[in-house]
């Protein structure tokens, strides 16, 4: 039986896919018609069971999949959104909502929900300084300290944020939203070409959007980016590993402060230009320098950590070692085909 979520969860599968309605048509070889998979997102008409089944194959979903509850994001916020065609941006959306639709639902059935509290909910940002006190009070309340924090996207998740990590066009770097009280989302682009402190300072970026209130005059993305360099090097350890002021940065100081902090060195930079450790002149030519070596996206030295979640994985584990769910329920909640799950679940062993 189609669900009255059936319109919604067939137009996010189409988005997911990257398909207009058009490409569909044409991937289901024009046995369905374009205006009829129209009027079935618009809730105008419902698919016949043979139909259901063309639908299900040429998107790559189970039938269950359609009876699946809707989550609606709301309060999105992306990074650089002006670049990142609108397909793109739809489809991202739509992947979120299905992953963090999946993981509720696998916590509820193992009775393992957790709900995020903001620690800095009644902090208002109005300058820089405001964001720099955040972060040291962020760090006290989470019992992090002023060490370099190993695992940004685990700790996320161990406070209740759920990340959920694509492939995605080199225009996207993060999203942040939220589903309801107490649920919010973080999505990071996982491709090839993002390096493992870009990652972390996305992560970090996309937490300052959840955490922190704006006032209207502050630029909310400076902002955050603010929070992101202070929070993977704080300003104490600076003084400890640079000093309070400095008329030059070697190189091989800068790639070190990468590999232990995880912190890119444009990132440092900054952040030194920020507290007035080194001067405006000393970075416009450390930059030039990065911009003529061809460093601006590929820079040397390389943060050797680790930026994943095993949450999800784990959760799926449990609920099938407790027959909580059948293998094939847990093969659908985690966004695999049964026969993929199956591999996954061989390849423990």
């Amino acid at each position: 039986m189609q669900s009255q979520h059936f319109p919604i969860r067939l137009k996010s599968a189409r988005q997911q896919a990257g398909l207009s309605l058009r490409d569909l048509t044409t991937r289901l070889n024009n046995k369905i018609s374009r205006q009829s998979i129209s009027q079935y997102e618009n809730g105008a008409m419902r698919p016949s069971h043979t139909n259901l089944l063309r639908l299900c194959e040429a998107l790559g979903v189970s039938i269950e999949y359609f009876n699946r509850p809707v989550v609606e994001l709301t309060e999105i916020e992306f990074r650089e959104l002006e670049k990142l065609p609108v397909k793109e941006r739809q489809k991202i959306e739509a992947k979120a909502a299905d992953f963090l639709g999946r993981f509720l639902e696998l916590e509820g059935l193992l009775g393992a929900e957790v709900r995020f509290e903001n620690p800095l909910s009644n902090n208002l940002v109005t300058n820089f300084e405001d964001v720099e006190q955040a972060t040291i009070e962020l760090r006290a309340k989470w019992g992090l300290g002023e060490n370099p924090i190993p695992n940004i996207v685990e700790l996320l998740e161990e406070k209740g944020i759920k990340v959920c990590e694509v492939i995605a066009d080199d225009a996207f770097t993060g999203m942040a939203a939220t589903a309801q009280v107490g649920i919010h989302i973080i999505v990071l682009n996982s491709a090839n070409f993002i390096s493992v402190d870009r990652k972390r300072f996305t992560a970090l970026h996309e937490l300052a959007h959840i955490l922190l209130a704006f006032d209207k005059d502050i630029d909310k993305e400076l902002a955050c980016h603010y929070f992101a360099k202070a929070m993977l090097f704080p300003k104490n350890r600076i003084a400890i590993e640079l000093g309070n002021f400095r008329k030059k940065i070697h190189l091989g100081e800068l790639i070190a402060i990468k590999e232990q902090y995880g912190i890119s060195i444009q990132a440092t930079l900054h952040r030194l230009k920020d507290l007035n450790i080194i001067s405006d002149n000393h970075y416009k030519q450390q930059r030039e320098m990065i911009n003529k070596r061809g460093w601006k996206k590929i820079e040397p030295g390389k943060y050797y950590g680790k930026e994943h979640s095993h949450r999800m994985k784990q959760l799926v584990y449990r609920g099938i070692a407790e027959d909580l769910i059948s293998t094939s329920k847990a093969a659908s909640l985690y966004g695999m085909n049964l026969a993929e799950f199956r591999r996954m679940l061989n390849q423990a062993f």
